[in-house]
């Protein structure tokens, strides 16, 4: 009887490999084998955190964020709108104010514009100027004093002038037109300081014939050619920029 269950049970064995490994472990003692340990190479940096954290945007925030972010906006184009149309109320204010001082003065020797984002004033080189000459004229002293009255009155950022010349060469005095064209600048330039215009905001330049009115060639387009002309940027009293000390003005355009 003990042989026959010993025989049935090394059959069993030999018929299923999986028992016999069970049984072989059953009586090592161990049933499963234990979990691999984990090396961790101590030079290798530790692992990063985690990209996302436990707290859930919601979708109402993210909506809430943009209808801020979008009446922002809106309110900043509306706060540009309203400055642009106040700058132009302002242009134009200066610009009207410049054409009743100059009325007086033939239009066709003076004129007001606004060109740019700027109000130019042209004054013509037979009101302000002798042939030739940068001694000016005293029809041009009584119209540019009309012109600075209105000017210390109106801040403004810069006063440009700008000297031109029509294309015929200087025949006495001067160097070329590009010197006669400077001075004359100049000249007005002096003269705006003189009378309470502040040197920081007025920059002078000259041009020659190289940036016509007329690009004719008769003699009206060159008395057209021959002129002065100021450039000036009106602003608000509370956008004046602070220069610093010692700053000085420098010839540009």
């Amino acid at each position: 009887m003990r042989y026959a269950l010993a025989m049935r049970w090394r059959w069993l064995v030999a018929a299923c490999p999986v028992l016999s490994i069970a049984i072989t472990l059953a009586t090592l003692g161990c049933a499963t084998a234990p979990p691999a340990r984990e090396v961790v190479d101590p030079r290798c940096p530790p692992p990063p955190p985690p990209i996302y954290s436990n707290n859930c945007v919601l979708k109402k925030d993210v909506l809430d964020v943009a209808d801020r972010m979008l009446n922002e906006n809106e309110a900043a184009e509306l706060k540009l709108a309203t400055l642009e149309k106040s700058f132009v109320t302002l242009e134009e204010d200066v610009a009207r104010a410049l054409k009743t001082s100059l009325q007086a003065v033939e239009s066709e020797q003076a004129s007001v514009a606004i060109v740019g984002g700027r109000v130019r004033v042209r004054l013509s080189d037979e009101l302000l100027f002798p042939s030739a000459s940068v001694q000016i004229s005293e029809s041009g002293l009584h119209a540019l004093a009309q012109v600075t009255d209105v000017l210390r009155r109106t801040p403004s950022r810069r006063i440009e002038i700008a000297g031109h010349t029509d294309d015929r060469p200087v025949l006495r005095g001067w160097q070329d037109n590009w010197q006669l064209s400077t001075e004359r600048a100049r000249q007005v330039g002096l003269f705006l300081m003189a009378h309470g215009i502040e040197g920081k905001r007025v920059f002078v330049a000259g041009y020659a014939d190289t940036d016509p009115a007329d690009t004719g060639v008769s003699e009206g387009a060159r008395a057209h050619n021959r002129r002065v002309e100021l450039f000036i940027e009106p602003t608000r009293a509370s956008d004046e920029p602070t220069s610093p000390a010692g700053a000085q003005s420098q010839p540009a355009r």
